[in-house]
Parts: C-alpha cells; structure tokens; sequence
C-alpha cells in the first residue's frame, strides 16, 4: 500500500511516497518526487538554501557496473547484529555506494545524510535520481566507490 504525505504537498516542493511493510518486522521507506511548487511566497528560513545545494542529486549516473556481494571490501552485516553501524556506512556520505537491502532489494545510491538510525540521499532509478530514506535496520550489505 502505498501512501503520501499531505502536509508534503502543502509546504514542499516535494510529495513524499511511502511504501507501508508489507509483513510484521519489514521496515518501511520511502522515495521523493517533484512537484510543481503549491505555496509559492513561503519563507525561506536562513541556511535552507545551503542545505538544499548539499541535499542534490549527483550529476552523473552511478558505475555501469555491479557489485558483487562476494567482494572483498563490501561491509556485511555481522552475525547476532541488528543493524548497519551508522559509523560505518557515514564514510560513504558524498560518495556512490552500492546497497542490498535484506529484503533482496538492491541499487545503487549517493548519501547525503547518515543519522543513528537512517540514511537518506539519492537512489538511481535505472534512468535518474529519485530521493529516498532507509533504516539502518533493512541493510545488509553495502559498499563505497
């Protein structure tokens, strides 16, 4: 099932898609899509605009290749371990990173935000960058270019 975020359509110039668990213990995410500008003279507090030049898409598409989870560098989640540590994912802030999620999904990404908890950033959709956020929780594996 799939849901939106009104207060997003009233105060963004993003819509915010959630996609719901499907099954107990699934961890939930979601991707953000451009919209037409709804509140056009709403404030603009200070430092908004250096946070959405930080918060952009990369300029390129992700490496035309894909890892491999065997690789000797890509970062497993350990065994009796609940979650991806956010220490260890932050190096790849800025950068692409390749993740495969424990619900079998996986993609290419650029992060631009890493909290205890989450990450969030850019998630290549095959043909552009679609902003998304996950839990740490739903990772498996990752790895950095």
């Amino acid at each position: 099932m799939l849901l939106y975020d009104y207060e997003d359509l009233l105060n963004n110039d993003l819509i915010r898609i959630y996609e719901e668990p499907q099954e107990e213990g699934e961890i939930g995410e979601f991707e953000s899509y451009e919209i037409a500008p709804i509140n056009q003279g709403r404030f603009n507090p200070v430092g908004m605009d250096l946070l959405r030049q930080k918060n952009q898409p990369p300029k390129s598409p992700p490496p035309s290749y894909l890892p491999s989870k065997k690789d000797a560098n890509v970062e497993q989640l350990e065994i009796g371990t609940t979650a991806v540590a956010p220490g260890s994912i932050k190096m790849c802030l800025y950068r692409y990173v390749y993740i495969w999620q424990r619900n079998g999904r996986s993609y290419w990404a650029y992060l631009t935000f890493v909290n205890r908890r989450s990450i969030a950033g850019w998630r290549w959709a095959g043909y552009r960058w679609v902003y998304f956020g996950v839990d740490l929780r739903s990772i498996d594996s990752f790895v950095c270019y």
